[in-house]
């Protein structure tokens, strides 16, 4: 084989290696069915008008694109769980590529850039975002916020910073603030993340201006955003908790700290352990080795070096304190300590990420100064490859795919086919509404209950007549109370003063 094909086909190799692992660690999630707030979002769907859905949050979160494809995939492909979660697995897979692009860039190794995108494409922890497609907009968020550092670090050494970039960077931001909460994080710091990438000289007049206009964009319009939720429901639905967290900024730190040592721990000890413990001696020493060495690597390198991994702990820092700012009150209050809240999987995504690039780029430092040459060597990735399939392979048969809630929903969608069956054509059927226990026990965004079996059949059946009956769900005072007045749900739903006339029907 001719030398530039053979390197050609060796990068290949190199690229899709951590795909492959990637998935096998999450094919499984393929099979996940919909949990808790899938349900929400399903219900409001269809009983909304699809602007009010899209501009609809949670948790604080602006969700404009999240929600947008949420709807779109639903008019699409209807309530099925797999295509919703292969959307989710190829995205995933499409951030492995995109993380090792970066780690090739900011690193210069392949075979580093092959290791950390494995490392962290396999990561069990990352179930907690790729398992629960409420979450599916920090993925997506991911993607984007990763394309616009690419987008500086791959710019040409020689010169300033385009304002073409700049603006492609603020688009992206944009995309990803309306994803979710960490695309706010990462566009409230990216002028920093500049000044750091591109240094003093690396930005025209005019570039600081548009740099600075992605925070301030971003901030705007979330100010909006609160403004119209205001308007349509008379109160803000955000969980930011101003007073209490500038009354207790402790919480806040504590909290950022246990996120970044339990994403530390996560990253180099979940492919081993999935089940570590945190905290834990081997997670202290985990956080130790990572702490020592980016630590040496920050004092060994120089300009761009040095500029490179601030950079990296500064997204980190704002991907988490994002996290801790709206979090830290809330776990205790309800009795749940903070080491246990940062060990919330689907906290550390987009965090672990920039952990695993800047473990990536201090060991390029580390080898480059210790003179051991290029890290890893071809046979110690391979054994690394091999052994990350293997512990992949193994931990994907324990991914939860929500199956109490999927055998639920089918319990629940056969009683009501039952029940239009026992009815006779052309007949209403009244149905018993009850309440159905895989939406959770919280209420949702707008601090209202899930509705039931009235809403499950809503998301399941289009139309209120099946099979030329009439269906209607039969609640009690308070579900009539708590439902929104508009939509289709006012149409399914009957007081219970209806159950004389469905027995009188279903008797003729």
């Amino acid at each position: 084989m001719p030398a530039p094909l053979a390197r050609r086909v060796a990068a290949l190799a190199l690229a899709c290696a951590p795909l492959a692992v990637s998935a096998i660690a999450f094919a499984p999630i393929v099979g996940n069915y919909f949990f808790a707030d899938d349900f929400f979002g399903l219900y409001r769907m269809v009983n909304d008008p699809p602007w009010r859905f899209v501009l609809e949050p949670a948790g604080g979160h602006l969700l404009f694109l999240r929600n947008g494809v949420f709807y779109l995939s639903y008019e699409l492909l209807g309530p099925r769980p797999e295509y919703f979660f292969g959307v989710v697995l190829l995205t995933h897979l499409a951030n492995v590529l995109l993380l090792f692009r970066l780690i090739l860039r900011v690193a210069g190794s392949p075979r580093l850039a092959c290791f950390g995108a494995s490392l962290w494409g396999t990561s069990p922890v990352n179930e907690g975002a790729l398992g629960w497609y409420a979450v599916y907009g920090q993925v997506l968020a991911t993607a984007l916020v990763i394309g616009a550092v690419l987008l500086l670090v791959e710019r040409p050494r020689v010169g300033p910073l385009e304002s073409r970039t700049l603006v492609a960077c603020w688009v992206l931001l944009l995309a990803a603030s309306a994803s979710f909460g960490v695309g706010i994080a990462a566009a409230l710091v990216f002028p920093a993340v500049v000044l750091l990438l591109a240094g003093r000289g690396g930005l025209r007049r005019g570039g600081w201006g548009l740099a600075f206009a992605i925070p301030v964009s971003v901030a705007a319009l979330y100010a909006l955003h609160q403004r119209y939720q205001v308007h349509a429901y008379g109160r803000p639905l955000t969980e930011f908790p101003v007073s209490e967290l500038a009354s207790s900024p402790g919480l806040a730190v504590r909290m950022i700290l246990h996120l970044f040592g339990f994403g530390v721990s996560g990253l180099m000890l979940g492919i081993p352990q999935p089940h570590f413990k945190y905290p834990g001696l081997p997670a202290s020493l985990a956080i130790g080795l990572f702490a020592a060495g980016t630590t040496l690597a920050v004092v060994l390198s120089r300009g761009a070096g040095r500029r490179l991994l601030v950079a990296l702990a500064l997204l980190a820092i704002a991907n988490y304190g994002a996290i801790a700012a709206v979090r830290a009150v809330l776990y205790p209050m309800i009795g749940v300590p903070l080491e246990g809240a940062a060990a919330v999987s689907r906290y550390h995504y987009l965090g672990a990420l920039w952990l695993c690039v800047m473990l990536c780029v201090a060991l390029a430092r580390l080898a480059a100064w210790s003179g051991v040459g290029r890290l890893p060597g071809s046979a110690l990735l391979a054994v690394w490859i091999v052994y990350a399939a293997l512990a992949a392979r193994a931990y994907s048969a324990s991914i939860d795919q929500h199956v109490a809630a999927r055998r639920e929903t089918e319990r629940v969608l056969s009683a009501i086919r039952t029940e239009i069956g026992a009815t006779p054509p052309g007949r209403p059927v009244f149905i018993t509404n009850r309440s159905f226990q895989a939406a959770g026990l919280f209420p949702m965004p707008d601090g209202t209950p899930f509705p039931g079996w009235v809403a499950v059949f809503e998301i399941f059946f289009r139309e209120n007549t099946v099979e030329d009956r009439n269906v209607f769900f039969v609640a009690d005072g308070a579900t009539l109370r708590n439902v929104a007045r508009t939509g289709r749900i006012t149409s399914l739903l009957v007081g219970p003063e209806m159950a004389p006339g469905r027995e009188a029907a279903q008797s003729r």
